[in-house]
């Protein structure tokens, strides 16, 4: 065998560097490429598992005898000879309740008359100004217009929510929705008013509920539907057992 000259063992020598970083950019690729791989199937399954965790308790119930039924105080939309009571403990401040205010809407809208809708008051501590709207809505559904007030609230939710001067925004919406603004005023102030929603808060944690918002179909606790499809599920089994 020819012996190499300086030249070609230099050459030689800088091939096989070449080669050998090859090697170990290909291996930190490779390494790269399994990392990357690993947690986009982590993620996929943690991503299948939320799916599968808020999709499939639509169906799931659990039924609480002792719900009391509407009576004559109760926030009551419908006619008590619907075939569903749907019944919703929620707090006009929480952002989930705003987030599902257009979804329960559709709903009534979609039902009509086979649906009672039931609103119970469940303000929570940790919002300042839960119990003001709580007090705008009841004096506005004293004057038959709970419906237009609950509207101004979800959708205004952003605006009174951290304002110091939550009851005026209200009464602005009072006027808006041409509220007797004298009786308003009482009503909103009055002790009856806040005995109620008390009253209210305290029959729901009295039942074990400690959030917002907390729907019943009839005598069952549903876990809350991800979407108005999901939602009109839950309704059309009820009245299929009708």
């Amino acid at each position: 065998m020819d012996k190499l000259t300086k030249k070609e063992k230099k050459e030689l020598r800088h091939q096989e560097w070449e080669e050998k970083l090859k090697n170990e950019q290909r291996n930190r690729l490779y390494k790269k490429i399994g990392i990357w791989t690993t947690a986009v199937a982590i993620f996929g399954l943690a991503v299948w598992g939320l799916i599968a965790a808020t999709n499939s308790p639509a169906s799931q119930t659990q039924t609480t005898t002792n719900l009391p039924a509407p009576d004559a105080k109760d926030i009551v939309i419908g006619t008590s000879s619907a075939k569903v009571v749907l019944t919703e403990y929620a707090d006009f401040q929480c952002p989930a309740c705003g987030t599902y205010y257009p979804i329960v809407k559709q709903i009534l809208q979609s039902y009509g008359d086979k649906i009672e809708y039931v609103y119970r008051n469940y303000p929570l501590a940790q919002h300042q100004n839960a119990k003001p709207a709580a007090y705008a809505a009841y004096a506005a559904y004293k004057q038959g217009k709970f419906s237009e007030m609950e509207d101004l609230l979800y959708t205004n939710q952003k605006d009174w929510s951290i304002s110091n001067t939550s009851e005026d925004i209200f009464k602005q919406y009072a006027e808006q929705i041409n509220l007797d603004i004298t009786k308003y005023n009482k009503d909103t102030a009055s002790e009856e008013t806040k005995k109620f929603i008390d009253d209210q808060l305290n029959a729901a944690q009295a039942l074990g509920i400690n959030s917002t918002p907390t729907f019943f179909v009839n005598k069952d606790q549903i876990q809350t539907p991800p979407n108005f499809d999901a939602f009109k599920k839950v309704i059309e089994d009820a009245l299929s057992k009708k």
